[in-house]
């Protein structure tokens, strides 16, 4: 349970400088995977600690992206399906009939001439 005299001692993500991709993608919703796409698309700037150190990236940049997001129109968006259940495959009965297999042979030929 958090109120604001448990939290009020814990800075705020914007007060510092840098977030780590794991930070950032917390702050912003995805994975540090997708964090690193955005800076490699140039959408959220990075800098490293030391050369092929850690990849930070810039508190600017992630305050940035959250300002410029655009609320999405719920006309816009198509109804969700409805779940179906997914019919559990019986395991094959000993003697039944079983598809044909498929086998394919790859065929190198080493006999080959140098030039």
């Amino acid at each position: 349970m958090h109120n604001s005299e448990t939290t009020a001692h814990l800075p705020s993500w914007r007060d510092g400088a840098f977030l780590t991709t794991e930070a950032a993608g917390q702050i912003i919703g995805c994975s540090a995977g997708n964090v690193r796409d955005l800076v490699v698309f140039g959408i959220l700037k990075a800098v490293r600690n030391s050369p092929g150190g850690r990849l930070l990236v810039t508190v600017e940049s992630v305050a940035a992206y959250i300002a410029d997001a655009q609320l999405v129109d719920p006309a816009s968006l198509a109804p969700a399906r409805k779940s179906r259940k997914r019919a559990r495959r019986k395991s094959p009965s000993i003697g039944a009939a079983q598809p044909a297999m498929r086998h394919l042979r790859l065929v190198v030929n080493n006999d080959h001439a140098s030039p």
